[in-house]
């Protein structure tokens, strides 16, 4: 999965696009971007701070887990309905 993908996927979710921030930062939002050494992070930016920053390898491995993440409050805020 790279960036586009994830937009698009967001909404086969039910969340819209601009619930991340790619590249950027804008307070109470997901954000995904590339760091200075050519790895990915991804946070939540709240009040000028990063909070539960993790960084990876790839956009790929960025991607899914933000995607991931995000499926997974959709499913236990009851959005999301899995089938049996």
């Amino acid at each position: 999965m790279n960036t586009r993908n994830l937009a698009t996927n967001l909404q086969y979710i039910g969340l819209p696009a601009a619930t991340v921030v790619v590249g950027g930062l804008a307070d109470d939002h997901h954000c995904i971007m590339p760091t200075e050494d050519d790895q990915w992070e991804v946070f939540f930016y709240e009040h000028g701070e990063k909070r539960h920053r993790i960084v990876v390898a790839t956009e790929d491995i960025a991607c899914t887990y933000l995607f991931g993440l995000l499926a997974q409050s959709q499913v236990l805020s009851e959005k999301l309905i899995l089938a049996d």
